[in-house]
C-alpha cells in the first residue's frame, strides 16, 4: 500500500492509533454480543435497532482491519454479519414507515390503507427476524473473531500500521466525494449511493477520531445529521416503492392520492438535503498530504 510521507505526524494526538483500534475492535465485538443477548432476551423494536447498529459498527472495524490484512477470514466474518443486517433491513424500513404514517394518517386519510398493509407486513417480518436472531450461530463467529484478533495484534505492531489505518479512512472519504459530484437532483438514487458510501466513511471516523489531534467535539453529531438528511430522502423513495407494491397486491387500492403526498415529501426532503450537501467537503482532509479542515490555518483578514 502506498504511503503518504508525513501524513500522520501532524494529525495524531498523543494516543497510539493502532492500540486504540485494537481496543475498539474488541469493545465492538463485546457490544455486538451484548446486544444479541438483549435482543434474544427481550425482542423489541428498540433491541433490534441496537443490534443492527452494533453489527454495523463491528462490520466497520472489519473493513478497517482488511486494510491491514486482507485475509479471507475477515471477508467471511463480514459477510456473515452483513447478511444478518440485510435480513433486518426490511423490518427497520417497515417500522420507520409505520411511525411516519401514524403521524400523517390523521390529516391524510388516503394513507390509511397503506398503514393497514404495513401493520400486517410488520408482524410477518417480526416473526422472521425473531427466528433469524434466535438461530444465529455465535460459536462460529467467536472462533473467527479470536483468529482475527490474534492476527491483528501482529499487523498493528508494524510501524506502517498507523498510516494504513488513516489511509483506510482517506479512501472511504474519496469514494464519498466521488459520489458527491455525481449527485443529480432528478435522480434520488444518486443521493442514496452517496449515503451508502458516506455511512462507511462516518463509521470509520468513529473508530479513529479519539486519536486525532484537535478533533471537533461536535463533528460526530454533524456527520450523523448529514447522513440523516440523505436517509430521509431514501425513506420517501421507499414509501413510493411500497405504494406500488401495495397497489399490485390489492387491486381495490387507489395509490394516486398517496403517491402525490409522497412525491411531495420526496421533493421537499431532496431540497432540504441539497441545501446542506456541501457540508460533506469540510468533514475530512481533501488528500492525505493536506491538513484536516479543523487544523488548517485560517485565512488572514484582508487576504482574498
Amino acid at each position: 500500500m502506498k504511503k503518504s510521507a508525513g501524513s500522520t505526524r501532524t494529525t495524531l494526538s498523543g494516543g497510539n492509533l493502532p492500540s486504540r483500534f485494537l481496543m475498539t475492535f474488541i469493545k465492538r465485538w463485546d457490544k455486538f454480543n451484548l446486544e444479541l443477548a438483549n435482543c434474544r432476551g427481550e425482542f423489541s423494536e428498540a433491541s433490534v435497532h441496537d443490534l443492527r447498529v452494533a453489527t454495523r459498527r463491528l462490520v466497520a472495524c472489519l473493513d478497517m482491519a482488511r486494510a491491514l490484512d486482507p485475509h479471507p477470514r475477515l471477508q467471511k466474518m463480514r459477510r456473515a454479519l452483513k447478511s444478518q443486517i440485510d435480513e433486518l433491513d426490511d423490518l427497520r424500513d417497515c417500522q420507520v414507515m409505520l411511525t411516519e404514517l401514524a403521524e400523517s394518517a390523521e390529516s391524510h386519510p388516503e394513507l390509511t390503507p397503506l398503514h393497514d398493509h404495513l401493520l400486517a407486513n410488520e408482524q410477518r417480518l417480526l416473526r422472521k427476524a425473531r427466528k433469524q436472531i434466535k438461530n444465529l450461530k455465535l460459536s462460529a463467529l467467536q472462533k473467527r473473531f479470536e483468529k482475527i484478533r490474534a492476527s491483528l495484534e501482529e499487523q498493528l505492531a508494524r510501524p506502517e500500521a498507523e498510516t494504513e489505518l488513516l489511509q483506510a479512512v482517506d479512501q472511504a472519504y474519496e469514494t464519498a466525494t466521488k459520489r458527491y459530484v455525481q449527485i443529480d437532483a432528478a435522480h434520488p438514487a444518486s443521493i442514496h449511493r452517496l449515503r451508502l458510501a458516506f455511512k462507511k466513511f462516518r463509521y470509520r471516523v468513529e473508530i479513529i477520531h479519539p486519536a486525532l489531534l484537535d478533533f471537533p467535539e461536535d463533528l460526530p453529531k454533524r456527520m450523523h445529521d448529514y447522513q440523516s438528511l440523505m436517509g430521509e430522502v431514501q425513506d420517501a423513495v421507499s414509501f413510493l416503492n411500497l405504494l406500488e407494491e401495495t397497489a399490485e397486491e390489492d387491486s381495490s387500492f387507489d395509490p394516486e392520492p398517496a403517491r402525490r403526498y409522497f412525491e411531495g415529501l420526496r421533493t421537499e426532503r431532496t431540497s432540504a438535503y441539497l441545501d446542506d450537501k456541501g457540508e460533506l467537503l469540510v468533514f475530512w482532509r481533501p488528500a492525505p498530504n493536506q491538513p484536516f479542515p479543523w487544523q488548517a490555518s485560517p485565512t488572514p483578514k484582508g487576504d482574498v
